[in-house]
């Protein structure tokens, strides 16, 4: 069977306005303002607010039409379905149940696990590499983005994706981007907690509203957390941002050829 390297340069990914069974690529980036090649002496001169555009468009294809939609999605997330059935996320903790709320286990022993699914975001960019995005596309995306303070600490994106028993239901994704400063005692394992159970929060309110106007309940089974955190030195500025595009890809490309992760 042909390998994913041996397709034709000349196809695109394509956007799409369908969002049902469509690929989404999830892309996670941070951007400092001197990541230009230019001197210091011409970045100084750049005020804020153009500033502010370079970093944002730094962190988006190019050329691509967008249209911002929830966060509740009917399909797959590329790489998810693909690396899980070779066990290659890690296990970052655990979560279980209990009647006070979830309880956050440094872990595997609880009833949910979070795994870190940061490496779907290097088949993202190899994948975008060989199949780009067609110039004027119109694309759906969720998103999160933040321009944090010129300081010292750092700046993070997060996307959670909660997995439900049900696998005819949606998936559930939760977008976060922000700053931290560790000297004020803001950790890492905080902010990816935080969006975990934030997983769960949306369900216990899926759930309450079910109650009232019908429908199956909602459990999610698994948490995947696709996560970068960038140090932004003092004086510079910096964007992040966690997006999922909602693209339909080359028609050739079908999960059992790329099953084997061969995208580099």
């Amino acid at each position: 069977m042909k390998k994913i390297t041996q397709f034709s340069k000349d196809q695109f990914t394509r956007g799409t306005t369908e969002l049902r069974g469509v690929l989404g690529l999830v892309n996670t980036q941070i951007s400092l303002i001197s990541d230009l090649s230019w001197s210091q002496e011409i970045l100084d001169k750049l005020t804020l607010n153009p500033k502010n555009i370079l970093l944002h468009y730094m962190t988006e294809p190019p050329k691509c039409n967008f249209i911002e939609v929830t966060t509740f999605f009917d399909g797959a997330i590329l790489g998810i379905d693909i690396m899980k059935s070779q066990k290659v996320f890690p296990t970052l903790f655990s979560i279980e149940r209990t009647k006070d709320g979830p309880k956050i286990l440094n872990d595997n022993n609880g009833s949910i696990k979070v795994f870190d699914a940061s490496s779907i975001v290097e088949i993202t960019k190899n994948y975008l590499q060989k199949f780009p995005i067609l110039g004027g596309e119109m694309l759906i995306e969720a998103h999160a983005e933040t321009n944090p303070p010129i300081s010292e600490g750092k700046a993070y994106c997060v996307l959670a994706i909660g997995k439900p028993k049900n696998p005819d239901q949606n998936y559930l994704l939760m977008e976060d981007a922000g700053s931290i400063i560790e000297s004020k005692g803001q950790k890492i394992p905080d902010i990816l907690e935080s969006i975990a159970l934030s997983i769960l929060g949306c369900e216990q309110i899926e759930n309450n509203q079910r109650k009232y106007f019908g429908g199956e309940q909602t459990e999610y089974q698994e948490i995947y957390l696709v996560y970068n955190f960038r140090d932004i030195p003092q004086g510079d500025l910096g964007w992040a941002q966690v997006q999922v595009l909602y693209v339909a890809p080359p028609k050739d490309i079908l999960f059992n050829e790329i099953k084997d992760n061969n995208l580099k």
